[in-house]
């Protein structure tokens, strides 16, 4: 499950691209896989946050936090894509 909240926020008609503005924030709750692995909680948190909630997508230009577990990350952008594995800090 993931949600997300912000002082303002703009979406499509149909909800698959959120944009939020002010005290962004987009948490995705850890899973447990069928193989027993289990992924942790991420929770992304900045001034800006762009979200594909559909497609696990969360993308900022401006500067973030990533929370993993208990790990604590911070960068000037984000992009981040779960279906490829994929998590670009710089």
């Amino acid at each position: 499950m993931t949600t997300a909240s912000a002082q303002r926020a703009i979406t499509n008609a149909d909800g698959s691209q959120v944009q939020l503005f002010g005290e962004a924030v987009v948490v995705r709750e850890a899973l447990q896989q069928s193989d027993g692995k289990r992924l942790p909680q991420l929770r992304f948190e900045g001034d800006y946050l762009y979200a594909w909630p559909k497609e696990e997508r969360v993308y900022s230009h401006l500067p973030v936090i990533l929370t993993r577990d208990h790990d604590r990350f911070s960068a000037d952008a984000l992009d981040y894509d779960h279906s490829k594995q994929v998590l670009k800090l710089s």
